[in-house]
């Protein structure tokens, strides 16, 4: 009896290490990339969703600091002498905060499904570079905004960000297995 006991822990243990472990990755939490972002991850609820907005903005609008991933799909840039100041439309996808790390590059995997678009103004130093802005601003690059919803227009959510992380296309995936907002892990 002690024997199937032990060969039943066993593999269950090796089941749940290559749920983690596929193919030479692994996967962890996301990880922040500057203490800006940190305090941002820390203070936004990852749990109210763009539709929860449309439905009830009264209960969200100037109020509630939320953390939304999504895809740019268009970008329209002011440049000045000292900053860019770029409008940005992004697709909301749902994202379960988590990083795949293969051939040793973290790879965000976002799902399919989302709850429409959202918008954003975000100011860039020229420090930065302007091409360095470009490709960071780009469509089709994925973004995570951390911001307060400050309006409904035309069904599309304007935020007001606290910070802006900006992934190059290279850098994310779609699941497989598109999920929406009860699904994933959420911390």
């Amino acid at each position: 009896m002690n024997r199937s006991k032990s060969f039943c822990s066993w593999y269950i243990a090796l089941v749940i290490v290559l749920a983690v472990c596929s193919s030479c990755g692994l996967v962890r939490t996301y990880r922040c990339t500057s203490p800006i972002e940190h305090e941002a991850f820390n203070r936004a609820a990852r749990n109210i969703y763009p539709n929860d907005v449309r439905i009830t903005p009264d209960g969200y609008m100037n109020r509630s600091l939320v953390a939304w991933a999504g895809i740019i799909l268009e970008s329209e840039r002011a440049e000045g002498k000292e900053d860019v100041v770029v409008d940005l439309i992004i697709e909301h996808h749902h994202f379960d905060w988590l990083e795949d790390f293969k051939l040793s590059e973290n790879i965000f995997v976002l799902s399919s499904k989302g709850e429409g678009r959202f918008s954003a103004r975000w100011i860039l130093s020229t420090s930065y570079g302007l091409e360095a802005i470009r490709e960071w601003t780009a469509p089709k690059n994925m973004v995570i905004v951390y911001g307060k919803p400050v309006g409904v227009s035309s069904g599309i959510i304007e935020l007001a960000p606290m910070h802006i992380r900006f992934i190059p296309q290279r850098r994310y995936k779609f699941s497989e297995y598109p999920y929406g907002r009860h699904a994933g892990f959420h911390y």
